[in-house]
């Protein structure tokens, strides 16, 4: 846009005056939009070079939004190849990214699902105690019994719960995890039991430990001809297990991602810091946002 103007004659100083005074930003979705898994959609590639400037950098405050599971500074390098423009880690924002202002839960003993480099990304989150499904599975080896393997290890050996275990206080869910079966049998488990599974609780009430859930889509689109089940389809699972086990609701402290509201309060404070970088004097009264959508 910036390049297309100055080549169409308007003179280079009306030119930097013009995209000064820049009212708007915009937020591109990534996945369907932009690529399909790891491979870019050469069309949508081309048609963001119209705000790349003669200088290589964007003309216009952006950020990319994505319910994917990973570190934004991974997903930066790699937007930043597929347009060949530098893509800073603070433009990308994740389905968790908001969670850097839920600080009271920051000091707390926090299990986080998904897959990944997840203690990275807890920590970079601003998360302190940290732990994973797989370290509650190892400290309860008798609680996941959907695995035959680990039932025939348990009656070739003994084990016995560990004695150090720290209470969750909490759970969140950055994303789909592998293995839904041990991760739903854990989860439930914690949650009828305040975060310390060492018996059967003596009743059943509504869960009391917070959880915050990121990503709500259903499905997501990558290199298969249809839509494949995201971290939505994981909480249906999780909520209707809950549901039958319980009778209650399972209870979100906070749903988080697009399309819910806090996400794009984020972005727009992104956006917001990034025209400020850009020195654009205006401003950001607008956003733009391009957006994949699947209609069944």
């Amino acid at each position: 846009m910036s390049g297309n103007i100055i080549k169409n004659g308007l003179p280079e100083e009306k030119a930097k005056t013009f995209w000064k005074k820049l009212n708007f930003g915009i937020l591109f979705d990534v996945d369907g939009v932009i690529a399909r898994g790891s491979t870019p959609i050469k069309a949508a590639i081309k048609g963001m070079q119209k705000i790349i400037g003669p200088d290589g950098k964007l003309t216009v405050p952006t950020s990319f939004v994505t319910n994917a599971c990973n570190r934004s500074s991974d997903k930066a390098k790699q937007i930043s190849e597929w347009l060949g423009t530098e893509i800073k880690a603070s433009q990308v924002i994740h389905a968790q990214s908001p969670l850097t202002v839920f600080r009271r839960y920051h000091d707390k003993r926090v299990l986080v699902i998904g897959q990944g480099k997840l203690k990275e990304m807890a920590t970079d989150l601003g998360f302190q105690c940290i732990c994973t499904i797989e370290e509650i599975r190892d400290a309860f080896p008798k609680l996941d019994m959907v695995d035959h393997a680990n039932r025939k290890k348990l009656a070739e050996n003994h084990y016995e719960d560990s004695k150090d275990f720290q209470q969750v206080e909490a759970i969140v869910i950055f994303g789909e995890p592998n293995r839904w079966e041990t991760n739903l049998q854990l989860l439930v488990d914690l949650l009828v039991t305040d975060g310390y599974p060492t018996m059967a609780p003596n009743g059943i009430s509504p869960n009391t430990i917070p959880v915050l859930a990121c990503n709500m889509d259903l499905v997501f689109m990558a290199e298969a001809c249809m839509p494949r089940f995201g971290n939505g389809s994981f909480l249906v699972c999780l909520e209707s297990l809950y549901k039958k086990i319980t009778g209650y609701e399972l209870e979100y402290e906070g749903l988080i991602g697009k399309p819910s509201e806090i996400t794009f309060r984020y972005a727009e404070h992104c956006i917001t810091e990034e025209a400020k970088a850009m020195n654009i004097s205006e401003p950001i009264t607008k956003l733009y946002f391009i957006g994949y959508v699947h209609v069944p």
